[in-house]
């Protein structure tokens, strides 16, 4: 088997070795022989030292009970990270105040932020999915919400994010990465992933970028099964891998490993993170990479070996840190007792903890930033982290059809009515066309009959523009992302009879299912089905506000990637928050 395993190694060098470029050593590397990192590892235990390489989860939305025993697997196993889970902010800092006061060594607290801490954090902002700063022209702005989200997180006491995700999303009907992808194209996905995971280094937290060697073509859910990935090497490393020697180039601090069956990297069948010839053949000799190394949660049904077993192998491959474990006391046995059979040395296990350490050597030359509100929330909510949202959101804005129509003028002559399919309320789209002009509206269900829409087609009939806004779709595949024939039947029956504005709120890839909606007199897709995205898809119709966003993948053969117009303002007046204009909320609030 070993004998195997090396002849492995040695094929995927020979096939890589010319397409490699040097990678750039993590800014925390300058801190392996630090001090503090020597000073610490010297003092650790086998056990101690263990604990450093293992990663527990938390669930702050739970009781009192559950914090009294994660603080006490601290003391007991000395994790060397904890992963949050669901949770309110007030709580959830609380909890991470106290877990750091049970442990001598600083903990490294993570959380999956692809869109921030509102990834699992209530009451916060969102900031937009992958798929949405994929569609923003430049990296600039992607670096801002990278930043934006460095310093959420800061305040909170977070200091690592296991984002962005560096998967190019080639399967349209991908059931767990799709929108959470940065595009389908090689070269967007890389710079914006790097934009992103810069931003978040800038503020003092470590980036993770998933899901190496590559998520973005598999047919099923790695949560619930282990995917397989039938692509070459030449393929895989032309595609899959581009990303993610990008980011090796560029000195990102962290990489987590997916799990994923791919013969022609490993014909094992073991999991991608679980692979030597994987992690340690490509990811560490063949791109060069030298920073900190986790795998993705050890709970996942893609993880095809029993607890204890697949942590030693995940760390044997070539992981640094095992994370979400299912089963802490036993995979703190099992790695002791493989380093006592060999199969683990000591100097293994040095090299990793100094690594872990180092990164932490490095969130201390960052001074946390402080909430300087007296609501936690207040500050986390900042009107600086809406305008990081608006500023992004409005750039995403994508121009897919426009009949020389938008931006609108001479409102004077327009008689305008809007429609919102699939909502019972005057929908965020609603109310800022109001800000602009008197208009009348309609409201339609998803899954109207034919007889609703032949009626709604009759009250429209005294109005020269009809905007048409689709929201509450479905962010995965199922179900044709939630697109219904009434969707389809009523903006065909509307463009028939009057000029129509069509806005799409939602996945991208929904557009496939909305047969001729590429007819419309303009064509909007906003992304994501929030008030930002409504409010600013308006005021782009109306002339306050450009657009040149750039669909991020290709839907089918009308919508390709690249494909995008560019609108310019007419001038009319933006409705925004102040701090656009350099003027503080707070000020005026007093």
């Amino acid at each position: 088997m070993v004998e195997m395993v090396s002849r492995y190694l040695l094929f995927l060098t020979l096939i890589f070795q010319f397409l490699g470029s040097a990678a750039q050593r993590p800014e925390f590397t300058k801190f392996l022989n630090d001090p503090w990192v020597n000073q610490q590892l010297e003092q650790m235990t086998l056990r101690q030292k263990i604990g450093q390489l293992i990663m527990i989860e938390v669930y702050p939305d739970q009781s009192e009970l559950h914090r009294g025993n994660v603080v006490q697997n601290i003391q007991r196993y000395h994790p060397g990270g904890i992963l949050i889970m669901k949770g309110n902010p007030t709580k959830t800092t609380r909890w991470i105040n106290e877990f750091k006061k049970a442990t001598t060594v600083p903990l490294l607290m993570a959380i999956d932020g692809e869109t921030g801490p509102a990834f699992r954090i209530d009451s916060l902002l969102s900031f937009p999915n992958a798929q949405a700063l994929g569609a923003i022209q430049g990296t600039e702005t992607v670096y801002q919400i990278g930043k934006s989200i460095g310093k959420q997180m800061r305040a909170m006491g977070l200091n690592m994010n296991f984002a962005p995700v560096a998967d190019i999303n080639t399967n349209a009907a991908n059931p767990i990465i799709n929108f959470r992808a940065f595009g389908d194209d090689r070269v967007n996905v890389a710079q914006k992933a790097h934009a992103f995971s810069r931003g978040l280094q800038d503020a003092g937290v470590v980036p993770v970028a998933k899901h190496f060697p590559g998520h973005g073509d598999s047919r099923s859910d790695s949560h619930l099964t282990l995917p397989v990935l039938q692509h070459s090497a030449s393929r895989l490393d032309s595609v899959e891998l581009y990303p993610f020697r990008y980011l090796t180039q560029n000195g990102i601090a962290g990489i987590m490993t997916g799990h994923l069956n791919i013969p022609s990297l490993d014909p094992s069948g073991k999991p991608s993170s679980l692979s030597e010839p994987i992690i340690t053949g490509i990811l560490r000799n063949q791109l060069g990479y030298e920073g900190l190394v986790v795998t993705d949660a050890m709970n996942m049904k893609g993880v095809t070996l029993p607890a204890g077993q697949a942590e030693v192998q995940a760390l044997r491959a070539g992981n640094d840190m095992v994370e979400f474990v299912t089963n802490l006391p036993g995979a703190v046995s099992a790695i002791e007792k493989a380093v006592a059979d060999g199969i683990l040395t000591p100097e293994m296990i040095n090299q990793k903890v100094r690594k872990i350490l180092a990164v932490k050597r490095w969130i201390q030359s960052f001074n946390p930033d402080s909430v300087q509100h007296p609501s936690l929330l207040a500050g986390l909510n900042h009107p600086s982290i809406e305008l990081s949202v608006r500023n992004a959101t409005e750039r995403s804005l994508t121009v897919l059809a426009n009949k020389n129509l938008i931006p609108l003028e001479r409102i004077d002559t327009l008689n305008i009515a809007t429609v919102s399919i699939g909502g019972d309320r005057n929908a965020a789209f609603q109310q800022m066309t109001d800000r602009y002009t008197n208009a009348v509206h309609f409201h339609l269900p998803a899954d109207a009959t034919q007889q609703q829409i032949d009626d709604l087609t009759r009250k429209l009939n005294p109005y020269n523009l009809v905007i048409a806004g689709i929201g509450s779709l479905r962010t995965y595949p199922g179900r044709n992302y939630g697109v219904t024939a009434s969707h389809v039947n009523a903006l065909n029956a509307i463009r028939k009879n009057t000029r129509l504005i069509t806005l799409v709120f939602g996945n991208a890839y929904a557009l496939k299912h909305l047969a001729e909606i590429e007819q419309s007199n303009a064509l909007i897709l906003g992304y994501q089905d929030n008030r930002f995205s409504q409010e600013l898809a308006v005021q782009l119709i109306f002339g306050a506000v450009d657009a040149d966003g750039r669909l991020p993948v290709t839907v089918d053969n009308r919508f390709r990637t690249g494909m995008g117009l560019d609108v310019k303002k007419n001038g009319r007046l933006k409705y925004t928050i102040p701090e656009e204009v350099g003027i503080s909320t707070d000020t005026l609030s007093k």
